[in-house]
């Protein structure tokens, strides 16, 4: 939730990330989190300023102008990371970072990186052509693996948008700290 934020509050910004993934998350001690820590969205190139929920940086982030709906790129970030429709299209959009967002959730859980050792150039034909997506193991709850199957699909328009994920997870959470009847 904690990167589900941070991404929030960058797209309430016009800001896409643009190379989200698990080693671009930093992990800071705090005495005011039940876990005693709290999750930062960082890597975007230098540092620029440390907010709450995640450091910004510049890099490989875009800022849409007010009225853009994407920006045209070739610069990608982690190959096993990029939406199809940036290798097809060039266009990077709120959506490309909620589908690296899906594929963060599969880390988190799966605590592998998607296609290790895999060159480049076939991983690209992999999510293009043949619309390859990691496999959750067994024992991840049903709705978890929905979300991120719903953050990374083929058709942009398709994923939702990252305040709805958040309201997801926030649910999620909610219904796993009920106690059992």
């Amino acid at each position: 939730m904690d990167i589900c934020r941070g991404m929030q509050y960058l797209k309430n910004r016009n800001v896409i990330h643009g190379d989200l993934k698990s080693s671009n998350i930093l992990l800071n001690g705090s005495m005011h989190e039940e876990k005693g820590f709290i999750a930062k969205v960082a890597d975007f190139g230098t540092i620029k300023n440390t907010f709450a929920f995640f450091i910004v940086v510049l890099g490989l982030s875009r800022e849409l102008s007010m009225f853009a709906s994407h920006v045209s790129t070739q610069t990608t970030g982690t190959v096993t990371h990029m939406p199809p429709e940036l290798f097809k299209e060039e266009r990077l959009t709120a959506a490309s970072d909620v589908y690296s967002f899906g594929i963060v959730m599969w880390e988190l859980v799966s605590k592998e990186s998607p296609l290790e050792g895999v060159p480049p150039f076939l991983i690209i034909k992999k999510i293009v052509y043949d619309n390859w997506r990691p496999t959750f193991m067994e024992g991840i709850p049903d709705c978890y693996t929905a979300l991120a199957r719903r953050c990374w699909a083929e058709d942009s328009l398709q994923r939702p948008v990252i305040d709805e994920v958040l309201a997801e997870l926030e649910q999620m959470r909610q219904q796993f700290m009920q106690p059992p009847l």
